[in-house]
Formats: C-alpha cells, sequence, structure tokens
C-alpha cells in the first residue's frame, strides 16, 4: 500500500510540480521507509512551496529528530509554533527533542505548553511523565501518569455515555416515513 501511494503522489508532482500537499506526503513516506536524505528534500521542498504549513515543519522536525540532528529539529518545530501557536503536539514534539539535548527546563516548560493547549491529551501526561522519569524525579513522573489515567478514564465515561445516549434514539424504518 505505502508503495501504491508513494505512485499516486509522485504522478501528482509529476503533473503539479507546485503541489506541497503531495511533496509533504512523498517526505512522510521516504521517511517511514528509511529513505531519510530522500525524505528532508521532499518535505523541504513542500515548504519551498508553502512555508505557512506548520504540519511541514513537524514532519521535517521529525526527520531530524530520527537522525539525531536536534539543532535542526528544534529550528523547526520552533518554525511550526510561530506559524500556529496552539499546536500542542508540535510543543510536545519539541519537549521531547530538548530533553534529548539535556534543557530540562525548557522541556518542561513546552510540554507544560503542549498540556495547557491540550489537557485531554493522554500522550502528552505519559511523554511528560517518562521525560519526568529519565530525570530520576519518580514522585512527579507518577502524578503524570495517574493523571494519564484519569483522562483516560474520562474519555472512556464520556465515551460510554455518548454511547448510551444513542441506544436510546428510536430507530424509524423507511416503511414509516
Amino acid at each position: 500500500r505505502i508503495e501504491e501511494a508513494a505512485s499516486v503522489f509522485q504522478n501528482i508532482v509529476r503533473t503539479e510540480p507546485d503541489n506541497a500537499d503531495a511533496w509533504h506526503f512523498l517526505g512522510i513516506i521516504a521517511a517511514q521507509t528509511g529513505h531519510t536524505d530522500a525524505a528532508r528534500k521532499m518535505i523541504s521542498q513542500a515548504i519551498g512551496i508553502n512555508a505557512l504549513q506548520a504540519n511541514y515543519f513537524i514532519s521535517l522536525a521529525r526527520v531530524e529528530t530520527n537522525t539525531g540532528n536536534h539543532k535542526s529539529a528544534i529550528s523547526a518545530l520552533n518554525k511550526a509554533i510561530s506559524i500556529d501557536p496552539e499546536d500542542a503536539g508540535a510543543y510536545a514534539d519539541l519537549a521531547e527533542v530538548l530533553h534529548a539535548t539535556a534543557d530540562h527546563k525548557n522541556a518542561e516548560a513546552a510540554m507544560m505548553r503542549a498540556l495547557q493547549i491540550s489537557p485531554s491529551t493522554v500522550d502528552f501526561y505519559e511523554r511528560a511523565a517518562r521525560m519526568l522519569q529519565d530525570n530520576g524525579n519518580s514522585a512527579e513522573a507518577a502524578n503524570f501518569y495517574r493523571k494519564a489515567i484519569d483522562v483516560r478514564t474520562e474519555i472512556l465515561e464520556k465515551a460510554q455515555t455518548q454511547q448510551s445516549h444513542m441506544s436510546e434514539i428510536p430507530r424509524i424504518s423507511l416503511g414509516q416515513i
């Protein structure tokens, strides 16, 4: 399926060389298949066409992070955040890259901003807990793991409530209309 998707996007860029989304998706596919140099070039091509898409910079940052180029990853994430200051995922990714560079103070600030923007994202609490645990702060990490469990429980309870409300809606057959 990845080969099919790559073929589709390659055809698009052949006929529409200024299609930033197609270049971006080709870059993601290249990254997923281990072709990091090609991924970097394709995502950079997308950015060159449309430098106002925060997700392009986030994708580039992930490629840079996976190749250990933390400085470039931080730069790309800061650019994504400047484009979309409410992108909680960009802050969470930035926190992890900063953590990897031992900039724990700024990593913590970035993760707190991610949680402030998106307080119901379980993954962010778990990522914060892992970072705290890595830093030797087990007690605080445990608090974040508990919060992740609480948020997950709230989400499940809301889903169950919605499902029970849906079952209360009477079913109407076409013959009744």
